[in-house]
């Protein structure tokens, strides 16, 4: 026996709908690693961030966490 359109269409209405986001995790600016300040890297001349800046270059990944990079002033 197929479900009446009408229960399916309460359905819909009643339904929640989507959660706000989450405001409990501090962010820092776009491109910085972490939201309490960068981590130092190569040798202390770099800081791990997820992307670096326009004017940084990307010296790999030394002493970085997981999907961070070091990036290193361009000179």
């Amino acid at each position: 026996m197929p479900i009446p359109r009408l229960a399916l269409l309460l359905a819909l209405l009643l339904a929640p709908g989507p959660r706000p986001p989450t405001a409990s995790v501090p962010r820092g600016p776009p491109g910085d690693a972490v939201p309490t300040g960068a981590r130092p890297c190569a040798q202390h001349t770099g800081r791990c961030r997820r992307f670096c800046f326009a004017h940084e270059i990307q010296r790999g990944h030394f002493g970085c966490p997981r999907r961070y990079r070091c990036c290193v002033p361009k000179l």
